[in-house]
């Protein structure tokens, strides 16, 4: 198979904002030259790659959509080859589509309000966990995380504290993981950890955007996820069979987890359970480590650079009308 033509921008065309540290981009700061090669024109390229995390070029104004599409629309070639731009959006929660044909590596995809090529990629983390132990199970589910603005988590957080049916941990916290002091995080980071270890399922909310480091983190740990997030694009969702290694509760059923959990429990062998739990770590294993996360950027954009940027009917949309679809 032909290797895929990459143009990179210098830095000095990124018009970067001073003052802040500009991440480089995963998997292509350093492309594997066994599939891309690196060309010095972006007339000749197949993807032109900012080098720098699209979600600190306004490190300031992180959450401000329209800042962020007036940036890439005055990189240099962008007017003249906006499909073949390839931009890297982690670490933002926001799922609010930019609005361009541009690649979009992000966390947070909506399923009726995605850009065209929007490709859903896992949470980083280099911690991998070890492999899965079940010698120490203690409850049916736990919670523990940053209530944040979205209200489904505070909800949850009452529904497990006042649950008598079901064994859980629940921690809800006011301030954001990062911003406690280094011996809290630690202490914390501990805590939760065991809790996974002594349970069979973790509930992962959505926040403000719609998925959540928890639930890779999840799988990563053998451990089944209850994903709350109604309209989250997953990732590799044509590979990997979801319905069968995870659990999903609407968010309108936030108050009845207790009794989701009871049924679940109640009309699931163990064995079916455990195999459950197999089958999440094989997925993280398979698609969603760090180490396959190349495999996914590579097959991505060999499916985009086939199908030649073609528009679909969401993208073909009048923005504005589209603008006033995601407030409803």
């Amino acid at each position: 198979m032909k290797k895929l033509k990459l143009f990179f921008y210098d830095r000095a065309d990124c018009q970067l904002e001073p003052g802040f540290p500009h991440r480089p981009i995963p998997v292509l700061s350093k492309p594997n030259p066994e599939f891309y090669q690196v060309v010095s024109s972006p007339v000749e390229s197949d993807f032109i790659v900012l080098p720098v995390l699209l979600s600190d070029v306004g490190a300031s104004r992180v959450s401000d959509q329209d800042y962020v599409y007036s940036y890439i629309s005055t990189l240099p070639f962008f007017q003249e080859f906006e499909e073949k731009h390839l931009f890297f959006l982690p670490g933002i929660d926001t799922w609010a589509p930019l609005f361009t044909k541009a690649t979009l590596f992000r966390h947070s995809v909506h399923r009726k309000f995605p850009d065209l090529n929007a490709i859903p990629y896992p949470y980083y983390s280099d911690l991998v966990p070890e492999q899965p132990n079940y010698d120490n199970l203690v409850y049916h589910t736990v919670f523990s995380g940053f209530l944040g603005s979205w209200k489904g988590r505070g909800e949850l957080v009452t529904a497990l504290s006042i649950a008598q049916g079901i064994h859980c941990y629940v921690k809800g916290m006011d301030r954001f993981h990062d911003h406690l002091p280094p011996e809290q995080r630690d202490e914390n980071r501990k805590t939760y950890l065991e809790s996974v270890r002594c349970t069979v399922t973790v509930c992962c909310p959505r926040g403000a955007g719609l998925n959540s480091f928890r639930f890779f983190e999840t799988l990563a740990s053998g451990r089944i996820p209850i994903l709350i997030s109604d309209e989250c694009v997953l990732p590799f969702e044509d590979r990997i069979d979801y319905k069968n290694l995870i659990l999903w509760l609407p968010e309108a059923r936030i108050p009845e987890i207790e009794p989701f959990l009871l049924d679940f429990f109640a009309k699931t062998a163990p064995g079916e359970i455990a195999r459950r739990c197999a089958a999440a770590r094989t997925a993280w294993e398979t698609y969603l480590s760090p180490v396959r996360q190349e495999q996914l950027v590579l097959r991505a954009l060999r499916q985009i650079k086939a199908a030649k940027h073609a528009l679909n009917a969401a993208q073909a949309r009048d923005v504005a009308n589209l603008r006033e679809a995601m407030k409803k």
